[in-house]
């Protein structure tokens, strides 16, 4: 790094790419941050081989060819995965429908563009930044270099512990998207305690080399409290079990090392302890404290979604090694494929957290999914080899200062691994970039590296830079698309359509296959009732990413609103194969079954049988169900889905006709509508003559047969109010309000327990909403003339 301006560009990038981020620029407002440490780190490499005409000094070592094996095997089974492999698509009818209209195959068009971005994120985000850390860190700039990553963290934390105990600094009010986790300047919890974990042993080696001893005390304190707010448990183990093999080694290398910082480590360990046990819980946001945080994981023995829904993401991930066990789903490609693996599971209660994943949550997985078995075989082979040599290169190193720096350094990439075992942030822009960089750090400190010179020739040097230089472009469009796509999005949800298709066309122009803009674009066209355009920016959407069940929902509604049934249908299909549990789409495909029974009798049958199943309290859904089996001939069965719609809503005049017509048909006597309805005038009768006790009876033998039916709720509510039962009586009538919260006659019945109650206030606001619906209701008016004589005494 002995360029001035190489120098001076790399600072500003680990100085501004961790901390800079803009408000209200783009929908993600770290995006600055990638845009700028992968621009940045290829323009340092465009100088580099400008000041040196094309000549590279590289020094190898041992991991370094397992590790490019890897990545370039990674890159091929993208490759593989587009030309070479049958992904067995649901509804494969969409696809050559998509070369007809869209004049592509999206499905292709999806993998190369998610690829692709993988493939970006390989070049910029990992090689370059291994092989300049590796060549051109020494032991001239290596303290400055750390100690400005140590600030950049120090700055990082403190911003982060002002945001865990609610006092915001940057943005107009305080943020609470991940539960009172705070972010500071990384946009999320999980990158921020990578970056500190991935530092922490190396200020951990400054403390006990004694020089800075007291500021390095402070940084890990600050560095731990941070790690404390993000409530991040896997940084935590990550961290835990870095310095456990930090001690661990020097027992087995140096134990000198450790008697001699015996206080030292007892001090900062003891301290930590006790920060971890008493810090407290933030009073942003409902997560517990980090004693909380660790004991609350037994309620995973029920339903406990951050281990369950990983469960889930891990079970699709296995299902993809099963179905592509050499070669996987292609590197890049494990958000593309996710959605066609995780439907089967979320009928299964403990793993129906549906998600969009964008990584495994385990890199083992998260390798194994996507590269195969011979790319989980080339991965454990770099990282063995990489562990091996640092070992061995503590062993021979003499100078115990630099001994313990290269064991902060595998430390810090073991507290990376065991953090990725439950966390993405490998694959994330800045704690990968610090990652990375420090894996290449670490073979600087072998001075029996043997050295190669590559020498470019000059039309060689020239491609590079040209294709360096498109890298660059490519990612400032991207940026000034995200721009123009966030405008867009804002004018959009202010329905002003005509802006936002402005700024969307535009956002597309500048990165076309991004599948949020594409998405919002074609919604754009498709409100303006435009709808030839709204289905082509759909399937350019669905090039970008045809894992969204939102896409083909919408896609579908456009279609089936230009009489183009066959195609709406099938788009459907393949949204609720990615989302069985969306209610719209069994909804919308169910109605286009129903238009022609004849042709899609089984297949609706089949349909409204799973939708009962997903959907158990959805009356139209039974009722549908009950029609499709009259078509088909069992009656009997009709007839029970006529009773489920009916004991949902005793009221619900289709299923009722349905009913009442099968009963005829069938010669049953004792049916449920004749036994709701001599229930109700025997109820009525019993309420008329104060037999309250009796009418209470009658409405549980109803609510028995009709445990959702509003009125014999209401009624039971009354005789509770009746009988002086308040608190039973309210508890009612706030639940039926919660159903239907415009029934002036709850909400009046609500309002006078309330004030039985002498609970004014509540009883207050229910009587005005009355009156503000009611003006001229004078009994209202004389309640709350009560109440003011009732407030005044």
């Amino acid at each position: 790094m002995n360029s001035g301006i190489v120098g001076f560009l790399f600072y500003t990038l680990i100085i501004i790419s961790p901390l800079v981020f803009f408000t209200d620029l783009t929908r993600n407002p770290y995006y600055f941050q990638i845009v700028f440490a992968q621009a940045g780190m290829v323009l340092i490499w465009i100088l580099i081989l400008i000041k040196q005409k094309g000549m590279i000094v590289h020094y190898t070592n041992p991991f370094e060819k397992p590790m490019l094996m890897f990545y370039l095997w990674a890159i091929i089974t993208w490759i593989i995965s587009m030309f070479f492999l049958n992904h067995n698509y649901h509804v494969p009818e969409l696809l050559e429908y998509s070369k007809q209209i869209y004049k592509k195959n999206y499905l292709f068009m999806s993998m190369f563009n998610e690829g692709f971005k993988k493939f970006l994120f390989t070049i910029t985000n990992i090689l370059l930044v291994y092989f300049f850390a590796t060549n051109y860190v020494n032991e001239k700039n290596f303290s400055k270099i750390y100690y400005t990553f140590f600030i950049v963290g120090a700055v990082a934390s403190i911003y982060g512990i002002l945001q865990y105990f609610g006092i915001e600094l940057i943005w107009p009010k305080v943020l609470n998207p991940f539960g009172g986790r705070c972010v500071s300047t990384f946009g999320n919890p999980n990158f921020l305690s990578s970056f500190l974990i991935l530092l922490f042993p190396l200020m951990f080696v400054e403390y006990l080399d004694g020089k800075n001893m007291l500021l390095m005390f402070i940084l890990m304190i600050t560095y731990f409290c941070a790690l404390l707010c993000t409530l991040t448990r896997s940084s935590w183990a990550g961290l835990f079990v870095s310095l456990l093999y930090f001690c661990f080694l020097f027992l087995q290398i140096d134990k000198q090392v450790l008697i001699k910082n015996i206080k030292r480590m007892l001090i900062i360990f003891v301290s930590l302890t006790i920060l971890f046990i008493v810090w407290p819980k933030s009073p942003v946001g409902e997560n517990s404290s980090p004693i909380g945080r660790i004991t609350e994981i037994q309620l995973a023995k029920e339903v406990y979604s951050p281990l369950h829904q990983r469960f889930l993401i891990w079970l699709c991930g296995f299902d993809m090694v099963k179905e592509k066990f050499f070669t996987g789903k292609g590197w890049g490609l494990f958000e593309l494929f996710y959605p066609f693996y995780q439907g089967k599971y979320l009928f299964i209660k403990k793993l129906s957290h549906r998600t969009h994943a964008n990584n495994a949550h385990n890199e083992i997985l998260e390798v194994w999914s996507q590269t195969g078995t011979i790319g989980l075989g080339l991965y454990f082979l770099f990282i063995l080899t990489f562990f091996v040599y640092s070992y061995k290169l503590t062993k021979v190193q003499q100078d115990v200062y630099k001994k313990m720096l290269i064991v902060a350094l595998s430390s810090s990439i073991l507290a990376m691994l065991v953090d990725n075992l439950l966390n993405v942030t490998i694959h994330f822009c800045v704690p990968a970039f610090l990652y990375f960089f420090n894996l290449g750090v670490l073979p600087t400190f072998d001075h029996t590296r043997k050295q190669k010179t590559v020498n470019l020739s000059n039309s060689a040097t020239i491609f590079v830079i040209f294709v360096g230089l498109l890298i660059i472009i490519k990612l400032f469009l991207n940026f000034l698309g995200e721009i123009n796509y966030f405008k867009g999005f804002k004018y959009s949800k202010r329905n002003e359509l005509q802006l936002a298709l402005y700024y969307l066309s535009k956002a597309n122009k500048f990165q076309r296959y991004e599948v949020n803009n594409n998405y919002e674009l074609a919604n754009t066209y498709a409100r303006l009732k435009r709808h030839e355009e709204a289905i082509y920016y759909y399937y350019e959407a669905l090039a970008s990413n045809c894992g969204y069940d939102e896409i083909h929902f919408n896609l579908a509604t456009v279609l089936m609103q230009k009489q183009d049934i066959q195609q709406a249908k099938l788009h459907y299909t393949q949204s609720l194969f990615i989302n069985p549990l969306s209610k719209d789409a069994y909804a919308a495909l169910g109605s286009l079954f129903l238009t022609d029974v004849e042709e899609n009798l089984l297949a609706g049958i089949k349909l409204f049988e799973q939708a009962t199943k997903v959907f158990p309290l959805e009356k139209d859904f039974y009722n549908n169900l009950g029609y499709l089996y009259i078509k088909n001939g069992q009656e009997y069965k009709a007839l029970e889905c006529y009773q489920k719609a009916l004991e949902i809503d005793p009221n619900f005049e289709y299923a009722r006709r349905n009913y009442t017509t099968l009963v005829k048909k069938l010669g049953i006597k004792d049916d449920i509508i004749s036994f709701y309805n001599t229930s109700l005038q025997q109820i009525i009768k019993d309420v008329e003559q104060k037999k309250f006790d009796d009418a209470e009876q009658k409405c549980y033998n109803v609510l028995k047969v009709f445990p959702n039916d509003v009125t014999t709720k209401f009624y039971l509510a009354n005789i509770y109010f009746s009988k002086g039962l308040l608190d039973k009586a309210i508890n009612i009538y706030k639940q039926l309000l919660q159903l239907q919260p415009d029934n002036l006659n709850i909400r009046y019945n609500l309002a006078i327990a309330l004030l039985r109650q002498k609970n004014f206030v509540e009883a207050e606001e229910h009587l005005n909403y009355i009156l503000s619906k009611q003006p001229d209701n004078n009994l209202v008016k004389e309640q709350l003339n009560q109440i003011q004589q009732m407030k005044n005494f």
